[in-house]
């Protein structure tokens, strides 16, 4: 990605000149296209995937669902930020843009190297051990993760073996079960770009979202009897392909089609101010909704009487 940028920015002050005014030559328009793939490739199997991965790997137990918000927050945000000023970016320093970001992309690539440790094959209950290993952000948490976090994964034992066991039986079947789906969902967003012109915009959404609904109701049940994780994985499946022709792509494709040019930028801006909004409820929901699952009614006022926070409105009214 560092190479490519750098690439895009010497073709471009070659042919476009220091005032970046001059016509681009065909050939040039070629080579950046090039360039511009090779980029979208090295995105594609590193940055973009990955994080969205890593962070789901590296967080204790303990603060897993408020880390995964902030990453979701601050992904939102810089992606909202970086819509809004590569334009004019480009307008005030031409060339000098892509340049700007192949800095980052080192900068961000040198904190890897150093500060980001390897996760790959290691259990969520000992990560505190490959952070306290780590030369550098072990002096932060050596001694305090291991207290927390443990205590948390000790609390959670059972519910970690049903997760891991839903589909199958160990961290193998887990996987197997992650590359069928991967597998369904990039079949069905083939699929899509077929018959997405052909059959309309309206009637896939409809398809897809009645598809999933379906799926999640058929899928919906507290315990999963002993041989239904098979069908599970069916409905999941079937979940997954009616994502993947229908809110998966049609969700950037149709704004990038009912927006005026003028407006473009800002309207696809809006999607990330709502997506950010959606980060914002998922932190209220793991900082003040309480879990409600098998609680009777009658027992509601000792919920809300334990809660952290609710407590201090509600203690000695309900």
């Amino acid at each position: 990605m560092f190479i490519c940028q750098v690439a895009v920015t010497v073709v471009l002050a070659v042919s476009t000149g220091i005032s970046g005014t001059k016509h681009i030559s065909k050939g040039h328009g070629i080579l950046l296209l090039v360039l511009m793939c090779i980029y979208a490739a090295g995105f594609g199997w590193s940055w973009g995937p990955l994080s969205w991965l890593v962070p789901s790997e590296i967080f204790p137990m303990k603060i897993r669902p408020t880390g995964q918000s902030i990453n979701v927050a601050v992904n939102f945000a810089t992606t909202f930020v970086l819509s809004q000023t590569f334009l004019s970016m480009l307008c005030h320093f031409k060339f000098g843009t892509f340049l700007f970001y192949a800095g980052w992309i080192a900068l961000m690539t040198v904190f890897v190297v150093f500060f980001l440790p390897e996760t790959k094959g290691i259990p969520l209950d000992s990560m505190y051990q490959v952070w306290e290993r780590h030369w550098y952000w072990g002096r932060f948490v050596r001694g305090s993760v291991r207290s927390t976090s443990l205590l948390r994964i000790l609390s959670k034992t059972g519910e970690e073996e049903v997760h891991s066991s839903s589909v199958g039986s160990g961290h193998e079947s887990a996987l197997t079960a992650a590359i069928v789906l991967g597998e369904v969902n990039l079949g069905s967003i083939l699929v899509s770009t077929v018959v997405v012109d052909r059959y309309g915009r309206r009637l896939l959404f409809i398809i897809g979202g009645t598809q999933m609904f379906i799926c999640q109701g058929a899928a919906g049940n507290e315990k999963i009897p002993k041989g239904y994780d098979l069908l599970l994985l069916v409905f999941m499946c079937i979940y997954a392909a009616g994502f993947g022709w229908s809110w998966n792509p049609l969700t950037v494709l149709i704004p990038s089609e009912i927006f005026p040019m003028r407006i473009r930028a800002t309207g696809h801006s809006l999607f990330l101010f709502y997506g950010c909004w959606i980060a914002v409820m998922t932190v209220f929901v793991v900082f003040f909704l309480p879990e409600t699952r098998g609680i009777p009614l009658e027992k509601m006022d000792e919920v809300w009487k334990k809660h952290w926070y609710w407590h201090r409105f509600v203690g000695g009214q309900l």
